[in-house]
């Protein structure tokens, strides 16, 4: 009982039967939120689905049952004796499916035999056929003995209604049938009942009677007037409680299968932007680098314009040499020369500019190197054409002062004459840089290079020491508690105080 669904027996409901893999479940999943599984194979379904919809804005469940065999009720198995239980025990609108195109393996004869062996079943419900598959074989198509056997089904009281699943053909029909019928139904058994004479005899209808002979007809606005002659025409319904048929809304579902399904539609988030022009929605979504539109730099005729300037670039280039092949002495023909070789030496220039300034850019993407790693492949001249553009002058009479530094550093000794005597002078020296003490005589610039990254900026080795020390101090209590883990037997709080203040009751005396 556990596994058998919530069903209300008190409730509309509707009953779906037939032999196996005739379109029961199928239907099912249309006309409801039910989502039961659908195989192209018998017995699928095992035991009993119920599903909800609603009809005349009241709520109906349909119930869907497991394939039935024609064979005696002794030799039926648990999962048809399902199906036999639902049909014999509630009051409901019998529902049963005839596949027209034979593809579930039984025969129209051999369906309608089903129904005329389970037939005491549906003593005092409605019935309706449903038969499905339509799409697959038409009604026009059947036999003559095929049509006799449909007779027999209308003959027994049964509505017969065409549908197809697949196509989605009748399906409304169908419903409307089962469900007006079922409707009917109940209402003869209310009125049939002791309780209608009761209800009929507190019920006084009342008609007004008029006051003058002035006739009072309906007043229509034209605005709702014209509305109305504008608007589509739409079918009245049936009754008061049914709603017209309107449009069916299209959603992106059906958009999505249209376009190939899911994983290949891409959803148009553009759709839902609100844009000054709507016409904006189909253009193409702008690319912007450095805050510009790119879209507004692109030139459709650039590759052509290109080829023209290379075409008079060479143009000019042929010309130049064939006035250098041939010997004119004529000024004119001279200076037009020169001046085709200087608009060719322009062009070319360039030309080179625009290559090396498009390099340039796109490197800018990439992580720059270091001073030291870039400083390798930088030469002297670059250096002097820098320092020259930033205004510093580099020249022999702007670096007198410091060619003579150099030169009286580097000169290992020099005499100098004093009122007619020679006398020997030391070699002059620097006390900015220490001297090195090593046995390698390494100049300053090697001894700084050669010292730790630490210690630039430190005057002598006194201070290096003091450093490192005054490094190692403060790094001490660090070091100390980062090397301590929840696995080292220590207490870091000696003196909990919880346990030495305040005063200790009876028993607790253990500790002190």
């Amino acid at each position: 009982m556990m596994r058998l669904p919530s069903i209300d027996p008190t409730t509309r409901t509707l009953i779906v039967a037939g032999y196996p893999n005739v379109g029961k479940s199928s239907f099912m999943n249309k006309v409801t939120r039910a989502n039961v599984d659908v195989q192209p194979y018998a017995f699928t379904t095992k035991s009993l689905y119920v599903g909800h919809m609603d009809y005349k804005y009241l709520r109906w469940q349909v119930v869907d049952t497991p394939g039935v065999l024609d064979k005696p009720l002794e030799e039926r198995n648990t999962i048809e004796m399902q199906s036999i239980t639902a049909l014999a025990h509630l009051q409901c609108c019998v529902l049963y499916v005839v596949d027209i195109s034979e593809q579930c393996g039984y025969s129209i004869e051999q369906q309608v035999a089903l129904f005329e062996s389970i037939k005491p079943l549906f003593q005092g419900k409605p019935l309706v056929v449903a038969v499905n598959k339509v799409d697959v074989r038409k009604p026009e198509e059947l036999r003559p003995d095929e049509v006799r056997q449909l007779e027999k089904l209308r003959e027994s009281g049964a509505k017969v209604v065409f549908m197809s699943t697949l196509a989605e053909i009748g399906l409304t029909d169908v419903k409307n049938a089962a469900c007006d019928l079922l409707l009917a139904q109940r209402v003869e058994n209310k009125l049939s009942g002791s309780k209608v004479e009761q209800v009929i005899n507190r019920v006084r209808v009342a008609e007004p009677s008029p006051r003058d002979s002035r006739t009072r007809g309906v007043h229509i606005p034209q605005s709702v007037l014209a509305s109305r002659a504008a608007a589509p025409a739409v079918p009245a319904p049936a009754n008061s409680t049914d709603l017209p048929d309107l449009p069916k809304r299209r959603t992106q579902r059906d958009e999505q299968e249209e376009h190939g399904g899911a994983g290949v539609y891409s959803f148009p988030l553009q759709r839902q932007w609100s844009l000054k022009k709507p016409e904006w929605v189909d253009d193409c979504i702008p690319e912007i680098m450095d805050g510009k539109n790119i879209f507004d730099f692109v030139d459709p005729e650039i590759e052509a314009k290109l080829a023209e300037l290379e075409a008079e670039e060479d143009e000019r280039a042929a010309l130049a040499a064939a006035m250098n092949d041939d010997e004119m002495e004529d000024p004119e023909e001279a200076e037009a020369k020169q001046q085709v070789g200087a608009w060719a030496k322009a062009i070319r220039k360039r030309k080179g500019v625009i290559k090396e300034k498009a390099r340039v850019e796109r490197k800018n993407n990439h992580p720059t190197m270091g001073r030291a790693v870039a400083a390798r492949g930088k030469t002297v001249g670059e250096f002097v054409e820098h320092m020259d553009q930033l205004g510093v002058k580099t020249d022999a009479e702007a670096l007198a002062n410091l060619r003579g530094r150099a030169t009286s550093r580097a000169a290992p000794k020099a005499d100098m004459e004093v009122d007619g005597a020679v006398v020997g002078t030391k070699r002059a020296r620097s006390s900015s840089v220490p001297r090195d003490r090593s046995a390698t005589r390494r100049n300053p610039v090697q001894m700084e290079q050669a010292r730790s990254p630490s210690a630039h900026g430190l005057r002598d080795e006194a201070q290096l020491q003091k450093s490192a020390k005054l490094a190692k101090k403060k790094q001490f209590k660090l070091a100390k508690n980062g090397l301590a883990s929840e696995s080292d037997r220590r207490i870091p709080c000696k003196k909990p105080k919880h346990l030495l203040t305040g005063k200790r009751g009876n028993g607790k005396t253990d500790r002190r």
